[in-house]
């Protein structure tokens, strides 16, 4: 969410206001792999800001189908993909 001293350099993309926001799942064929009660889906989202620059962050989510037959997310995962520094 950004703010923390620690972590100068995380604005916190979730509060900026975007434009344009779009995903790709590649968990399965589909999108989702489904097991028993359990939806899991994997990708990446691509954010959009009004001045146009974009960023692209990796993503899963993972839904349970609860008892009150209520679709929820129980895990919820997004970075910024991986790039080593030299």
């Amino acid at each position: 969410m950004g703010g923390d001293p620690d972590f100068p350099d995380d604005k916190g993309f979730a509060l900026k206001p975007w434009a344009r926001v779009w995903h790709e799942n590649n968990a399965a064929e589909n999108g989702i792999q489904i097991h028993g009660n359990i939806a899991i889906t994997m990708g990446n989202v691509y954010l959009a800001d009004y001045q146009g620059s974009e960023i692209m962050v990796d993503k899963t989510f993972v839904f349970r189908l609860c008892r009150d037959h209520r679709l929820r997310l129980c895990v919820h995962k997004s970075a910024l993909p991986y790039s080593p520094t030299n």
